[in-house]
């Protein structure tokens, strides 16, 4: 919707053709109340600046930025500093075609979306008829600009997101998505009944369908008939759409904007009225549209409204002002051309484009969310209070800056969500101003429209009716005669030229002038026949004063019926703010706020900086939902009310809330979490559990029942959660507290938590404690109106190995022995007087004292049955998996209770602690069995081993084809059926996989190697003799099903070796003896009770091998041959002793070690010629292993190095079996290829292997 009433002032521009557009990549942190050093900002060449005055200055100052004057009266500058250009939003609009090759879009990817199917109804694009269409008719267009178009679909498009390309103009949002569909004509096309709504349902919907979340329509004219200059003006324009029976066009727009919730931005109009158009106005007929629409009035450089803007008017509240006067941006006179011209239809995609880069500031707010702080920061023109919308101007000019700092006001309820992962902080002070005016207003105007009738307006019209009616009919004869008179006159005069025949022209003149009826009859009649009295009766009815205002007065309160029907039914609710916080993520409001609607805090975490950030309405937390304290000496006076479990974390501030703490629409707990307190000075009301995680709580009264739990958070012996009651504090028998220790730092046997309840008055007879620690237990003591806990150890690490591994000879303990009837003292008599509460059971070291000889004064024997404690592990516990971990934990468990009843050093306390986290057996085990050295490295290297081994077998197994003239001779030295020669050389890559299972508590592994083996041989007088060096890479992964965690090596293992054959009449005698130089690197984790720990090794380790083999050919056909062979080999690895570094006083110091195997085997080879020059040979063969070391390691702690243990190697079996098959193939006389696949194994392991050799002879 151009301004079609003064021509605008065209002026051409290039841009530099191939400039590559550069795009904000990325949202830069904003308002996370940083300091801000710490951010980062834009420049508009796209480099980072800390300086956010002179990343602004570079845009503002920049050429293509100034070209659209708009961009700098929004505020733009600021946006685009913080990194935000609607990067991945998409827009559209719905105009007349856009010139996709212009310079400005030919690189953006333009969707021009194409408009498909038939007309729902006879219509025609313009109010003279031309351009028709019947029903049924079909219509195709494109986005793009056709002949049926004009330039105004081009520039309303360069306005929103032209490209930031050096030259020309940049839209608002240059780097959103831009979509297009075409309204099939040009912007002089009436948006009146004539319009199709099948059309216009395809036109938006295609859009919305695409994912576009704001549709620009600034597009046509309105019908000649409409006036916009009152509210009956208005209605009357919306009845003409609704007439026909028929669906508009703009119900079509509606339809869509409900359906997929996109917002629609619409030009107010060009007709200098004093509302907007009738389809900016729709919401005032259909108040459900409300918070989809946007109006847009125009202003110009000096922030005043043009002449030809329509006022904001009845659409105020949804109404904006935005740049629209003297704006360049695309022709299409040419694909560089730019035009300056001046309108809403200018204004409205100002708008669009700065929502799309609030859009892409707020990723994961809605579109009434956006909507609403658009809106709400803009800067407020004209009269009236500056927080409220006025007629004129509706909100304002939009202000991207201070959009970018979250709404300033709600206009009802506000979804605040913040997904997971992200923070914000909003620093408007956000207010309900506009409702508070609009309730005043809605309430006046509803009273006055109340005070009114139809038939009251109607008689007024009727009385105005028939007084003109009987005026004109009194007076028509006279008023004719007057006029008809007045003619002769003048003919007279006309002929004459005489003077007295001018005079008595003259006063028939006057004398017309001076009859009202007259004087309508002369002027409406102009040259032709005069009115008839009908005529002019029809004339007067409508201009007589009396009769205006009637009809004005009926017009404007049937034009008010829909809206005002829609005030009745509001409620003081609908008039009121409310701010709800949904997704995981962290909000924090930092301003002075006022709304009243109250906070709903739904999801993730809502901090507060200021003590009216929540405004004046009450607080609804729902479960698991986190309010923040993030500045110190807050009070907030809103209610809090919690629904589920609500989190209050202070971090290390003092929040005060003066209001007190409730149940929700459910029972409440509360969770107070950070190092600082947490006052409440109100009612503390809530019917759940209270958890102080850490810092102190305090309220005035405190009443605690026997199905509450009170739980407190330990971190040190000075650092843990309390309970400060002022006044009363009440506990009714067997309430219960519960100690968790999951996240302590230090935890030791003896340590006191002192006044871990304080209370002016203090009852409590019968605590019932209870704790997260396998460990340690927490006895209470009561005096002086205060709770202290002492910390004793109830168990120790080889008790609980012995109750997992041998269950039947544990009987259940009698209660009374576990809990002594005098375990809890009352207020009146002080634990200190108990024996049982004065003398910790940790006086006994924890390794001789069964667990049923240690109190465990703070669980009464009602609470705590031995069925519960870990003196008999329940049946579900004493599973293979837990059997593992207890075999495995044996061996430390004595040197890990040492240090639980005294820690060597301060990381050996941490050490401690961290198993005093650990709430049950399974996990304790299993942190015990982490501490120990794990053993894949030998294993792994003799996996590597036999796979080097097997590799340089293959160069003295020997045997015959059993071909005549082909086959070798025994002893030959030759794999089978190689051609003799004196001398070759050979390569071969090999890679194998080995695994190892769980057996007897160590935990298995697997690994992975890739080598690669070279030699050469020649031939003797009676066999050959080779050298061979081979490299291997091994990777292993240690299994985690025993610890719950991983350990990793890295083992290269170099081999030299010196092999050979040898005939023995008719048995062949191979031998092979070769070193081995070996590099391992280790690592292995310990995470456990909060501890996570690396440690790592570097060691080298030797390995000597020598073996030996006897076999004879046994040829079954010419073709076939069985060998079968003796076997002895001796392999010994030796590791030296070596340190562990990263585990703190976890770290290992790992005794040198020597391990042999010597194997006694048998084996059968079978060897098929398949052809002359390639055979298959298949091998089977098992091994005894007359040594089979287990590779036990013997280590000390760094922490207690004069406290070894040995941990023992995986368990085998003495027997190992082989298998496997060759293939091998001659290129040429003097070469071959062989491919060897390869396995063996035994009870939980197996080692494979495969391998491609090749061999040149010389």
């Amino acid at each position: 919707m151009t301004n079609k009433k003064k021509p605008s002032r065209q002026a051409t521009m290039t841009s530099t053709a191939g400039l590559q557009k550069k795009r904000l990549c990325g949202a830069v942190l904003l308002t996370l109340g940083l300091p801000a050093s710490a951010q980062s900002y834009v420049n508009y060449d796209g480099s980072s600046s800390t300086d956010v005055a002179a990343a602004v200055a570079s845009w503002a100052a920049n050429s293509e930025f100034k070209t659209d004057w708009g961009l700098g009266a929004m505020n733009a500058q600021y946006a685009y500093a913080a990194g935000f250009s609607g990067l991945g939003i998409k827009l559209g609009s719905v105009d007349s075609g856009l010139l996709l090759t212009h310079a400005e879009f030919v690189s953006r990817n333009v969707k021009a979306l194409a408009v498909i199917g038939t007309y729902a109804n006879d219509g025609s694009q313009y109010q003279n008829g031309s351009q028709p269409w019947k029903a049924g008719d079909a219509f195709s267009t494109t986005g793009a600009v056709s002949t049926l178009n004009d330039k105004h679909g081009s520039h309303v498009s360069g306005s929103i997101a032209a490209a930031k390309n050096g030259a020309g103009i940049m839209g608002v949002a240059f780097a959103s998505d831009y979509y297009i569909t075409n309204t099939n004509g040009t912007d002089s096309s009436v948006y009146g009944v004539n319009m199709d709504y099948n059309y216009f349902k395809a036109a938006y919907g295609n859009l919305a369908s695409a994912g576009v979340r704001v549709i620009n329509s600034s597009w046509g004219s309105p019908d000649s008939r409409d006036d916009f200059g009152s509210i009956g003006g208005v209605a009357a324009a919306y009845q003409r759409l609704q007439g026909g029976a028929k669906k508009s066009w703009l119900d079509a727009a509606a339809d869509v904007a409900q359906a997929s919730n996109t917002l629609m931005v619409w030009a107010a109009g060009n007709s200098s009225k004093s509302n907007v158009n009738i389809r900016s106005a729709l919401p005032y007929f259909r108040p459900e549209l409300e918070q989809n629409w946007i109006a847009v009035a125009a202003v110009n450089a000096s922030s005043v409204l043009p002449s030809f803007s329509n006022q904001c008017g009845l659409a105020k509240y949804w109404c904006l002002s935005a740049p629209g006067s003297a704006i360049p941006s695309l022709n299409i006179t040419s694909d560089t051309a730019l035009v300056n011209a001046s309108g809403t239809s200018m204004a409205a995609p100002h708008v669009t484009g700065a929502l799309g880069v609030l859009m892409e500031r707020y990723p994961d707010l809605d579109n009434q969310a956006i909507r609403t702080i658009l809106l709400t920061t803009s800067t407020h023109l004209g009269g009236g209070a500056v927080d409220v919308p006025n007629a004129m101007f509706g909100w304002g000019l939009p202000d991207l800056k201070k959009a970018l700092n979250g709404p300033a006001q709600l206009l009802g309820v506000f979804n605040a969500n913040i997904g997971s992962g992200r923070s914000d902080t909003w620093s408007n002070d956000i207010s309900e101003a506009a409702l508070v005016q609009r309730k005043s207003e809605e309430k006046a105007q509803l009273a006055a429209w109340q005070a009114l009738s139809v038939s009251t307006l109607q008689a007024a019209v009727d009385s105005a009716t028939a007084q003109v009616t009987s005026r004109v009919n009194s007076g028509y004869d006279a008023a004719l005669a007057l006029v008809q008179t007045r003619a002769q006159r003048n003919a007279t005069y006309q002929a004459s030229k005489k003077k007295e025949d001018n005079t008595a022209f003259q006063n028939a003149d006057k004398a017309v002038a001076a009859n009202p009826l007259a004087a309508a009859i002369l002027k409406q009649s102009g040259t032709g026949a005069l009115l008839s009295k009908e005529q002019l009766l029809t004339y007067v009815l409508s201009t007589d004063t009396d009769m205006v205002a009637a009809n004005l007065a009926l017009g404007n309160y049937k034009g008010q019926t829909a809206y005002l029907d829609a005030v009745q039914k509001k409620t003081d609710a609908d008039y009121v703010g409310t701010l709800v916080k949904s997704g995981a993520g962290v909000l924090t409001l930092s301003g002075n706020n006022s709304y009243s609607g109250g906070t709903r805090l739904e999801g993730g975490t809502l901090a507060v900086a200021s003590a009216t950030a929540l405004g004046s309405g009450a607080l609804g937390m729902n479960d698991g939902t986190t309010l923040r304290a993030a500045a110190d000496g807050l009070a907030l006076g809103n209610a809090v009310s919690l629904h589920g479990e609500g989190r209050i974390d202070t971090q290390a501030f003092t929040l005060t809330l003066n209001a007190g703490i409730a149940d929700g629409s459910g029972k409440g707990s509360l969770v107070k979490q950070g190092e600082g307190t947490l006052r409440v000075l109100g009612p503390v009301r809530y019917s759940g559990n209270t958890t102080i995680a850490a810092g102190t709580l305090s309220v005035p009264s405190f009443a605690q029942t026997s199905e509450q739990i009170l739980t407190v958070g330990v971190a040190s012996a000075t650092q843990y959660g309390k309970l400060a009651v002022t006044g009363t504090a009440s506990f009714a028998s067997g309430a219960r507290l519960a100690v968790d220790v999951s996240k302590a730092a230090t935890l030791a046997r003896g340590q006191t938590l002192g006044g871990v309840i304080t209370a002016g008055s203090l009852s409590a007879p019968s605590l019932n404690v209870s704790d997260n620690s396998l460990l340690f237990d927490f006895r209470p003591v009561v005096a002086n109106n205060a709770v202290d806990l002492n910390i004793v150890d109830v168990v120790s690490i080889q008790q609980v190995v012995k109750d997992t591994l041998a269950p039947a000879t544990v009987a259940a303990a009698p209660a009374a022995v576990i809990t002594p009837t005098a375990s809890t003292p009352t207020a009146s008599t002080p634990t200190a007087s108990t024996p049982a509460a004065s003398t910790p059971a940790a006086s006994t070291p924890a390794a001789s004292t069964p667990v049923a000889s240690t109190p465990v004064a703070s669980k009464p024997a009602a609470s705590t049955p031995v069925a519960s404690t870990l003196v008999a592990p329940p049946p579900a516990f004493r599973t293979s998996l837990a059997i593992a971990s207890a075999v495995a934990a044996t061996p430390v468990a004595p040197v890990l209770d040492r240090q639980i009843q005294h820690p060597s050093s301060g990381d050996m306390a941490q050490v401690v602690t961290a198993l005093g986290r650990l709430p049950d057996a399974a996990s304790l085990m299993r942190a015990a069995s982490q501490t120990l050295p794990r053993n894949d490295s030998a294993s792994a290297i003799r996996g590597s081993q036999a796979s080097l081994n097997r590799v340089i077998a293959t160069r003295v197994e020997t045997g015959s084809s059993g071909i005549d003239g082909v086959g070798v001779g025994a002893g030959s030295g030759l794999a089978y059926g190689e051609a003799g020669a004196d001398r070759q050389v050979w390569i071969m890559p090999f890679e194998s996989r080995t695994n190892q299972g769980d057996r007897g508590g160590a935990s298995g592994f697997s690994a992975s190697t890739w080598g690669m083996a070279a030699g050469a041989e020649m031939e003797l007088e009676r066999g050959r003799v080779g050298i061979s060096y081979a490299y291997a890479g091994t990777r292993t992964s240690g299994n985690t099903a025993i610890t719950g965690t991983g350990s990793r090596g890295r083992i290269e293992s170099n081999m030299l070796a010196l092999y050979g054959s040898v005939a023995l009449g008719e048995l062949a005698l191979g031998w092979q003896a070769d070193l081995g130089w070996i590099g391992n690197r280790l690592s292995r984790d310990l995470q456990f009770g909060g501890l996570n720990r690396i440690a790592s090794s570097r060691y080298h380790s030797w390995s000597a091998h020598v073996g030996a083999n006897v076999s004879h050919t046994l040829p079954l056909s010419e073709v076939l041959g069985l060998v079968p062979a003796l076997q002895l080999d001796y392999t010994r690895l030796q590791s030296p002793a070596y340190a562990e570094s990263g585990a703190g006083d976890l770290s290992l110091s790992v005794q040198g070690k020597r391990s042999q195997a010597l194997l006694l085997g048998v084996s059968t080879r079978l060897n098929y010629a398949v052809t002359a020059a390639s055979q298959i040979s298949s091998y089977l063969g098992a091994s005894y292993d007359a040594i089979n070391d287990r590779d036990d390691l013997v280590a000390t702690y760094a922490g207690a190095p004069g406290q070894a243990f040995t941990a023992p190697g995986t368990a085998r079996s003495a027997w190992l079996f082989k298998a496997g098959v060759s293939y091998r193939y001659q290129l040429m006389a003097t070469a071959d290829i062989t491919l060897r696949l390869d396995a063996e194994g035994r009870s939980g392991f197996i080692n494979q292997s495969a391998a491609l050799k090749a061999g040149w002879r010389f």
